[in-house]
Order: C-alpha cells, then sequence, then structure tokens
C-alpha cells in the first residue's frame, strides 16, 4: 500500500513520500527532519541504518518550522487527525477520534460564540479532520504552499535531481488544481 493525495498531487508508496518530505525539510534549510519528535522512530532501519548516531536530539515540529511558514503544512500533515497508512506502523492516532470528535463539535455548536476565535479555529480543524479520517491540508495554505515549493526548485535546482524535481512540481500542480476548486488536498 501506498499514499495517494487527492488532486494528483501524490501516487507512490508511504516511504517515497516521506523520503520527499525530507529533502523538502533540509532543503528549506530546517535540517533533519528524522530528527522531529512527530516521525522519530529510532527502530526504522530506513531512516538510521546503523542505529541513531549518539548525542542526536529530537525537536518539535513548531519549534523548527514557523507556523506561519508556508511549508508547515506540508511537514504537519503526518500530525493531521486520522492520518494513517497501512505501511505506518506507527500506533494510529485515530483510535477514539470519532467519539472525541462528535463531543468537540456538540460543545463547540452549543459554546461557539463563548470561545475564542483560535480555539473554534482548531476545533473545527480537528472536527473536520476527524470525520474525513485522512490528513488533509487546507484549500487557503495550497497558494503559499505551492509558491514556497516552486521557489526552492527555481532559487535551489542543483538540490533537486530529476525525480525530485519531478515530485515537487507534481505537488505543486496538485496545490493548483485543488485550490482552483477550492478543495483541500487530502491524503488517503
Amino acid at each position: 500500500m501506498g499514499i495517494t493525495i487527492s488532486h494528483g498531487a501524490w501516487e507512490s508508496s508511504y516511504y517515497a513520500f516521506d523520503r520527499w518530505r525530507q529533502h523538502i525539510f533540509r532543503v528549506a534549510g530546517f535540517g533533519d527532519l528524522r530528527t522531529i519528535t512527530e516521525y522519530f522512530d529510532p527502530d526504522d532501519e530506513d531512516d538510521w541504518p546503523g542505529g541513531v548516531p549518539d548525542g542526536t536530539v529530537t525537536h518539535d515540529l513548531r519549534d523548527e518550522v514557523p507556523k506561519s511558514n508556508a511549508l508547515y503544512p506540508l511537514f504537519d500533515m503526518a500530525d493531521s487527525p486520522g492520518f494513517d497508512t497501512d505501511e505506518d506502523e506507527r500506533p494510529s492516532r485515530s483510535k477514539g477520534m470519532p467519539a472525541l470528535a462528535s463531543s468537540l463539535e456538540a460543545l463547540m455548536r452549543r459554546y461557539r460564540d463563548e470561545w475564542p476565535d483560535d480555539l473554534r479555529a482548531c476545533v473545527e480543524d480537528y472536527v473536520s479532520g476527524a470525520s474525513r479520517g485522512r490528513a488533509y491540508i487546507r484549500s487557503a495554505a495550497l497558494p503559499p504552499l505551492a509558491r514556497a515549493l516552486g521557489d526552492l526548485l527555481k532559487e535551489k535546482p542543483e538540490e533537486f535531481d530529476d525525480d525530485y524535481r519531478k515530485a515537487t512540481e507534481r505537488f505543486i500542480e496538485g496545490c493548483r488544481r485543488a485550490h482552483a476548486i477550492r478543495e483541500d488536498l487530502i491524503a488517503q
């Protein structure tokens, strides 16, 4: 099994998608995605052939990539509600999500006007993602994400071999297609 991202943005193995995101993370100057707490798996032989080097320190994604950065949604997808693939053997975060989402939705209907905007937006995103049961990037985030990826291709062409360049161009086009019809990009 692999991962398919809507609007033709991606269709390949989860391994290839993970490697592509690692590459984008590094080229964008954020360091090593494998050391981000949300991705860190010391038992992954593909990530750490021969084991994790001594002194490896993990970091929270939000400490490395500001949430305001246009690339942030690309790396936050794994942390979205319900993201899971057959190849991803880490424990699924989706257990109990429907009940939690339902409870949050009921609370939101009842107390919506009393909640601060940022809390309401966070809960709405969680409920929306839980109901879909998959990772996604909101439509509004797609144009800045596509621009940021395009800028990386233009500014650092030497960092992209043919495969990474084609994958990045395809992802950019998927972002544009989804946004053109006001849809989110959804991983399945």
